[in-house]
């Protein structure tokens, strides 16, 4: 019988560990003898036509289009998503015993992984309505907006996604307390359902509280009322 397994996650998350317990001939792009990911992509692709095909798969598959894209490519008859938390996969990679150069490099794909995931309901079906919040600048006083910011403080990326970061290098901080090198939520893209400004997961990334307020997205920077000169009263009616 025809079986051929996608596995998805972080790096770090067991995703070799898992494979290599199934019994099934492992495709793996880590694996050296891959000499480019189009070499590995014809690979994959040739097990669609195998009727009898006996193989696990593994990609990174960090959002709903990649994960059915990677599915229709192989014709996939089972798929299982690892979500290990980052901290847990920096932790295993790092008691790999590969190069320094190499554990960085999987480090910052941890972060990238995370931030670039989304859980397949992310995205609302076609005729469906995406969740609606009023017109207006979000703000933490909302529960949408409190839980994306619990998204974010619950993945802990140490990376700020600013795209110009006014403190390169330094991570963002989680402990709570406010500071230019804790953690804020910016805004990417405006998604606009029926005239209301939706705000999701999608449309946010981490960012250090500095790096947001001078990007104009605390509310501490917002864009000030006009103040409006005051009437003089008439000395003589």
């Amino acid at each position: 019988m025809r079986r051929v397994v996608l596995i998805f996650g972080p790096p770090g998350s067991g995703k070799t560990t898992l494979a290599r317990t199934l019994g099934l001939a492992v495709y793996d792009r880590d694996d050296p003898g891959w000499t480019s990911e189009a070499h590995f992509r014809r690979a994959i692709s040739a097990l669609a036509q195998q009727p009898n095909a006996q193989a696990v798969v593994i990609r990174a598959g960090s959002t709903p289009n990649a994960r059915a894209q990677a599915a229709r490519l192989v014709a996939a008859t089972e798929q299982r998503l690892l979500l290990v938390d980052a901290d847990t996969c920096r932790q295993r990679i790092a008691q790999r015993g590969q190069t320094s150069q190499h554990i960085r490099r999987q480090m910052a794909a941890v972060d990238t992984w995370w931030t670039r995931y989304r859980p397949d309901s992310a995205t609302p079906a076609r005729g469906q309505a995406a969740p609606r919040r009023s017109t207006g600048d979000p703000n933490l006083k909302t529960s949408q907006w409190r839980a994306i910011r619990a998204h974010w403080q619950a993945l802990r990326l140490p990376t700020c996604q600013a795209p110009r970061c006014l403190l390169p290098g330094q991570p963002i901080r989680y402990d709570g307390r406010r500071g230019p090198d804790s953690l804020d939520v910016g805004h990417i893209e405006l998604r606009v359902h029926d005239t209301r400004t939706t705000w999701t997961i999608e449309d946010t990334r981490p960012e250090h509280s500095r790096c947001n307020q001078s990007a104009g997205g605390h509310a501490g920077n917002a864009r000030k009322r006009p103040t409006l000169a005051r009437p003089g009263t008439a000395s003589r009616w």
